[in-house]
């Protein structure tokens, strides 16, 4: 009787101790979400002859923007916002709308990381249409600082806002880098070309 109450007794402590390591396990596998998106704090930000560098050092992606521009988290911290020194937000828009301006410039830049089927699609586009210029689906192919992308212009019908939103994305290893501006503010014509000079101080090492 004795040696059967034993072998219980260890049955069960061998139970336990699984449990205690499956759960450990399971711990340590779900204790980190996998997000997406480069967040907002994952980006670093110095000054250098009157520019702001960005840098999201993993995969050696930098840009530069004036040094009076501010940078602030996107929405859910999924990227980042920069506005021009006289950007104001238009009156109509909402807490959890796009950055349209009433005034001023607004860029947003935002990474996507390893594998989302958006750089697939984009990569298979850029294939299929490899000259500068061509218009590929609701794209046009575009180059900026020897890097390609495509370039997307939506303007929304009906709005109560004119404008236009122009964004241009490009695929490098696994990430998918996206720059989007709203051209929405009686500085349109400035901002796209403020849009335009950003978008060639862009260098992706990886």
């Amino acid at each position: 009787m004795k040696f059967k109450i034993n072998k219980k007794v260890i049955f069960f402590v061998i139970v336990i101790l699984l449990l205690i390591i499956a759960g450990v396990f399971l711990w340590q596998k779900y204790k980190k979400p996998y997000i997406p998106y480069v967040l907002s704090e994952e980006f670093t930000i110095t000054e250098s002859n009157g520019e702001k560098i960005i840098e999201y050092k993993k995969t050696g992606f930098k840009m530069r923007i004036p040094g009076g521009w501010e940078i602030d988290g996107f929405i859910g911290r999924n990227g980042l916002l920069l506005t021009s020194p006289d950007f104001e937000f238009h009156e109509r828009v909402g807490p959890y709308s796009p950055p349209i301006p009433e005034k001023g410039c607004s860029i947003v830049v935002s990474i996507a990381k390893k594998g989302t089927l958006g750089t697939n699609y984009i990569n298979k586009l850029i294939e299929a249409c490899p000259t500068i210029g061509q218009e590929c689906n609701d794209y046009i192919v575009v180059e900026f600082n020897g890097i390609r992308g495509l370039e997307h212009t939506y303007v929304p019908e009906n709005s109560l806002i004119p404008g236009k939103y122009v964004s241009v994305e490009t695929p490098k290893g696994k990430h998918l880098y996206s720059f989007e501006t709203h051209l929405f503010s009686q500085d349109r014509e400035r901002c796209e070309q403020e849009f335009d000079k950003i978008l060639n101080t862009v260098e992706i090492r990886k």
